[in-house]
């Protein structure tokens, strides 16, 4: 039977000590023999790989004749690498299982919710009609569904990767994080935040709007639906807090918008929140640091994010 996570505040987010005694070491422990017996069952793979690499090696000269050290060389090493990609997919669904389980406790523990795999992309199809992200891809994949309430705003964040092709032709068109505010207010019209590297990709019906500020000028460009709005909600400190964010999320490319009553973000970066090290004893203190350090980064800039110059959010919703 499975035990339910400790019960810490939220705030316990910033006492990693306490998470991790409580929370994270409870919920990975018990998996430590399974990883052993998983490992061990890894390495025979890779082993009998190189055997078979030797093996074939040594076959093909008598068969043929003759000595080509260069290939046996790389019949070695593609057979040892084949047996360990086999073997590893073992490996890599204990470890994602070990990290739903661990995620899933903590978000409880927080208040929030986690989903590993299997929902719905939230404002995806609005990113991309908004032309934040491309929408020519073909294939999809997400991951690490968090979704809770900050300063009471309901929020989602997950990971998203698109691309487009096949094999060697594979092109990866989005790879990062995509993160969803609601706030209480409707806003009157539509604002754009985009690289200013990206500026061509302006929605028609849309209006340039100058910052004000000539260093963020270089790096965003922002257009909107409704001048005014977009001025009052696109003030110089936001534009702090969205470097903010992607510095957080080790990331680049930030762009967002303010459309209906959310605030839709989307920054390129990589996997995040990868809190299991399987070729490491479980519990891991230093992986685990690592993700949930980043799981607090993110919130903090949440935090941060609703919290703009007075009435901003309550002006801007005002008709």
């Amino acid at each position: 039977m499975t035990e339910e996570p400790s019960s810490i505040s939220p705030s316990a987010l910033e006492d990693f000590d306490a998470l991790f005694d409580g929370v994270i070491a409870p919920a990975l422990a018990p998996y430590e023999a399974e990883r052993q017996v998983v490992l061990k069952r890894f390495w025979r793979f890779v082993t009998g790989g190189a055997v078979l690499g030797v093996v074939l090696a040594v076959a093909f000269p008598l068969l043929k004749g003759k000595v080509d050290f260069d290939g046996l060389f790389g019949l070695v090493i593609m057979a040892t690498i084949g047996a360990a990609a086999f073997g590893y997919m073992p490996v890599h669904r204990f470890q994602e299982r070990c990290k739903t389980r661990a995620l899933t406790d903590l978000a409880t523990t927080l208040d929030m919710t986690y989903d590993a795999a299997g929902f719905e992309p939230v404002a995806l199809d609005r990113l991309t009609a908004l032309k934040l992200i491309p929408r020519d891809f073909d294939s999809s994949a997400f991951e690490d569904l968090f979704g809770g309430e900050r300063a009471g705003a309901r929020f989602q964040l997950y990971e998203a990767n698109l691309t487009r092709g096949s094999g060697k032709n594979r092109t990866t068109l989005f790879h990062g994080q995509i993160l969803k505010i609601a706030f209480p207010k409707r806003f009157l019209g539509v604002t754009i935040v985009n690289r200013d590297f990206q500026r061509w990709f302006k929605p028609e019906g849309f209006q340039r709007v100058g910052l004000g500020a000539s260093q963020f000028e270089r790096i965003f460009e922002v257009f909107g639906t409704d001048q005014v709005e977009a001025r009052f909600l696109v003030h110089p400190a936001f534009m702090e807090r969205l470097i903010a964010v992607e510095a957080a999320m080790a990331g680049k490319s930030l762009r967002c918008a303010f459309e209906g009553g959310d605030l839709l973000v989307a920054v390129e970066g990589g996997d995040l929140f990868e809190i299991v090290d399987v070729f490491k004893p479980l519990p891991d203190r230093k992986a685990t640091e690592k993700g949930v350090g980043e799981l607090r980064a993110v919130l903090n800039l949440i935090d941060t994010i609703l919290a703009p110059p007075p009435n901003v959010w309550a002006e801007a919703g005002k008709a």
